[in-house]
């Protein structure tokens, strides 16, 4: 289905095309045999160019040597026609049919089951542009056209895309921009989104509609406040080497198998308490057991995945918040 439909709209498009290129040939020819003369460019339509025209001599004119490249002879087999019927490339229609029918057969939506068994599986993930009330810039079809061609050349090639298109609608500036317009963040939101996907569905980028992502959407970002959870309650385990629960951390140090050092950072304790007296040695860890309570806050909080520390940043008065390096 998607190979028929995207091979018809081809073909709709070759078709305006090549009757544009003839019509621009006929123009550019006909100028050519005007020379000096530009009555002659008003020959009743259909009628043909002269054998030779100016600039096409087998001798360039004034001189002996023989012509070369655009001076060679006009084959009569070659010569254009004037034709007032050529068909226009009306735009506005052919591509209007073919963006409602890719959208109505849903012509780019990955496969499922059965329908994509064997194929191989691609994912070909776009940034997603924040809905503002501007709506699109150039900036974005920039980038959105290179996936879109690599994502077309798949398909033809057999493969299986998904190729989604989102909304990174989350964040203070909706607050802001609702607040400075007197509307509720969600209205504002819903309505910049829709002008959104309007223009990037008139751009006719392949994507796939169904699969359309809205970080405003409770069901999409209850998702990523539980993938922050899991972060945040996790520490990275410097024995086993990988991530493990903050409270596996909690035990480990209130059975003393981890001591704390000067700079809150965590070892193992290398000997049983009151054997580096006997060695002569001062001990600067402490066990867990030594510290305030504050303390042993601030010694899990350093460990967790998502930790908090204090950095330079850059303040952003107008928002009341930071922004990133990028920004």
């Amino acid at each position: 289905m998607i190979g028929n439909a995207v091979s018809a709209a081809y073909s709709d498009v070759y078709s305006v095309l090549h009757a544009k290129d003839q019509l621009r040939m006929t123009n550019l020819v006909s100028i050519a045999a005007a020379g000096d003369d530009p009555e002659r460019l008003k020959r009743p339509a259909g009628k043909k160019l002269p054998d030779r025209v100016k600039g096409h001599a087998d001798v360039i004119p004034g001189t002996s040597e023989p012509s070369t490249g655009m001076n060679r002879r006009v084959s009569p087999s070659r010569q254009c026609r004037y034709d007032d019927r050529v068909m226009p490339y009306n735009f506005t229609v052919v591509e209007k049919k073919w963006q409602q029918y890719w959208l109505e057969h849903k012509s780019f939506a990955a496969l499922e089951g059965q329908q994509a068994a064997g194929m191989p599986k691609i994912y070909v993930l776009d940034m997603f542009p924040y809905p503002s009330g501007a709506g699109l810039h150039v900036g974005h079809p920039e980038g959105y056209t290179a996936t879109d061609i690599y994502s077309r050349y798949l398909r033809m090639n057999g493969y299986n895309v998904l190729h989604p298109m989102g909304w990174d609608a989350f964040g203070l500036p909706a607050e802001q921009f609702a607040v400075k317009n007197n509307v509720h963040p969600r209205a504002a939101t819903e309505q910049n989104i829709n002008n959104f996907r309007r223009q990037i569905q008139t751009l006719g980028l392949s994507y796939d509609w169904d699969r359309e992502v809205d970080t405003t959407d409770p069901g999409y970002y209850r998702w990523t406040q539980w993938i922050f959870l899991q972060i945040f309650n996790s520490y990275f385990d410097p024995v086993e080497k990988k991530a493990k629960p903050i409270a596996h951390l909690m035990q480990e140090l209130a059975n003393d198998n981890y001591v704390i050092a000067p700079d809150g950072s965590i070892h193992l304790n290398p000997i049983q308490e009151g054997m580096e007296a006997l060695a002569g040695e001062v001990r600067t860890e402490r066990t867990w057991i030594e510290l305030l309570e504050q303390e042993q806050r601030d010694v899990i909080d350093a460990q967790r995945l998502a930790y908090m520390d204090e950095i330079p940043v850059n303040w952003c008065p107008m928002l009341g918040t930071v922004l990133p390096t990028r920004k």
